[in-house]
C-alpha cells in the first residue's frame, strides 16, 4: 500500500523526469505538504483502490450529448427567437402594407380633378358618343 512518502517520492520523480514541470511540483508539493495533503491524497487513494471506481463516472458521460452541451435548452432559446422574428416580421409587413394604402387612398382623396383643358374635353367626348 502505498503511502505519503510514497507519494512524495513519485512525484519528485516526475518531476525530475520533466524538466519544464519542476517548478510547478515544487510548488504543488510545498501546498501538499503544508496541510499534510500528501497524507490525505495517500488516504484517499487507498480508499478508492479498496472500495473500488467503477460507480465513478465521469461527468461527460453521466449525462446524454444533447445534455451534456446544453441542446435542449440552445433549442428552446431558438425557437422563442425564431418566434418572435416571424412575429415581428409579420407585424412589420402589415404596417407595412396599412401605411401604403392609406398613403394611396390619401393621395386619391387630395388630387383635384382638372378644371378645363384635357380633363374637361375627355368629360365631354366620353358624354356624348361619336356619330
Amino acid at each position: 500500500a502505498p503511502s505519503a512518502s510514497d507519494l512524495s517520492a513519485t512525484v519528485a520523480r516526475a518531476a525530475a523526469a520533466l524538466p519544464e514541470l519542476e517548478a510547478g511540483a515544487a510548488t504543488l508539493a510545498e501546498l501538499l505538504n503544508e496541510r499534510n495533503g500528501t497524507q490525505a491524497a495517500a488516504l484517499a487513494y487507498l480508499e478508492a483502490m479498496a472500495v473500488g471506481v467503477e460507480d465513478m463516472v465521469p461527468v461527460g458521460e453521466a449525462y446524454s450529448w444533447y445534455r451534456r452541451y446544453l441542446l435542449d435548452v440552445y433549442a428552446v432559446y431558438g425557437s422563442v427567437l425564431c418566434g418572435l422574428a416571424v412575429i415581428l416580421r409579420t407585424l412589420w409587413t402589415l404596417f407595412w402594407a396599412f401605411g401604403t394604402w392609406l398613403i394611396n387612398t390619401l393621395d386619391e382623396l387630395t388630387k383635384a380633378p382638372p378644371a378645363g383643358g384635357e380633363g374637361a374635353a375627355a368629360d365631354a367626348s366620353v358624354a356624348q358618343p361619336a356619330t
